[in-house]
C-alpha cells in the first residue's frame, strides 16, 4: 500500500506592523507542504546525518550573518533610521508611518554641534509648550471668572426678586387683615346697636326698628378739567 512522506520547509520574515499606534515585531512562519509518493521518496537519495547537520550549521551562521548586518530600523515612508523600537513606536505615534524595516546602515554619532543645536531645539520647543499652557491656563481663569461673575449676578437678582415678592405677599395679608378687623368692628358695633334697641323696645313696649345699612361712601367722581376759552363771537346789530 503506498504512503506519502511529508517534508516541511519554515520561512521566516520580518515584519512591522501597526497596532493601535504601535509597531510591534513579529515573525510570521510559513509551512509548506511537499508530498510525494512512495516511489519517489525512494529513488531519491537520501541525507546522511551529517549532512544534515552541516546544512543545520550552516543555516544558523546565515541568520547570524543576517541578523548582525542590521544595525538599525529604517522608515520606508521617509527614510529616517532609528536605533530601537521604542523610537520606531513613537516616529510612527507621531508621524502615522506603519512600513519600516532592518537597515545595515549605521546612525552616525551626534557632532558636539549637532548635539548642542538638538537641546537648543529641545528647550525651545519646551518653552513653547510652557507657553502655550500658561496662555490656555489664563484663558480658562478668565472664562471661570465671567461665569462666576455671571453667577453672582444671576443669585442677586434672584434674590432680590424673592425679597420683593415677599414683600408684596406681606402687604397684601396686611390689607386683609385690615380689611377683616374693619368689618369685624362693623358687626360687632351693629350687634351692640341691635342689642340696645332691643332693650329698649323691651322695657318701653315699642316696635324694634331694624337700624338701616351703613351707606357705602359713593366713589368720587373725577373733576372735569377746566375749560379754556380762546376764542369768543360777538353779534352786532
Amino acid at each position: 500500500m503506498p504512503y506519502h512522506a511529508i517534508g516541511r520547509k519554515i520561512y521566516f520574515h520580518l515584519v512591522l506592523a501597526q497596532c493601535t499606534n504601535k509597531i510591534i515585531i513579529f515573525y510570521r512562519v510559513d509551512c509548506r507542504v511537499m508530498e510525494q509518493e512512495k516511489p519517489a521518496m525512494e529513488s531519491a537519495p537520501t541525507a546522511t546525518t551529517d549532512e544534515k547537520s552541516s546544512e543545520a550549521v550552516a543555516a544558523a551562521s546565515a541568520s547570524d550573518d543576517a541578523a548582525a548586518e542590521a544595525k538599525s530600523l529604517k522608515c520606508n515612508q521617509c527614510g529616517k533610521l532609528f536605533k530601537g523600537q521604542l523610537e520606531v513606536e513613537y516616529h510612527a505615534a507621531k508621524t502615522d508611518h506603519f512600513d519600516f524595516s532592518e537597515s545595515t546602515e549605521e546612525i552616525k554619532p551626534l557632532s558636539e554641534e549637532e548635539k548642542k543645536e538638538q537641546i537648543r531645539l529641545m528647550e525651545e520647543k519646551i518653552k513653547q509648550k510652557r507657553k502655550e499652557r500658561e496662555e490656555q491656563e489664563k484663558v480658562e481663569a478668565l472664562e471661570r471668572e465671567k461665569i462666576r461673575i455671571k453667577s453672582g449676578k444671576e443669585m442677586i437678582a434672584t434674590r432680590r426678586r424673592l425679597e420683593e415678592d415677599e414683600m408684596k405677599k406681606i402687604m397684601d395679608q396686611r390689607k386683609r387683615e385690615k380689611m377683616e378687623d374693619q368689618l369685624a368692628r362693623q358687626r360687632i358695633k351693629e350687634k351692640i346697636e341691635q342689642d340696645k334697641l332691643a332693650r329698649q323696645a323691651k322695657y318701653s313696649n315699642t316696635p324694634v326698628v331694624e337700624p338701616k345699612a351703613p351707606v357705602q361712601p359713593a366713589a368720587p367722581q373725577p373733576k372735569a378739567p377746566p375749560k379754556d376759552y380762546t376764542e369768543t363771537k360777538i353779534n352786532v346789530m
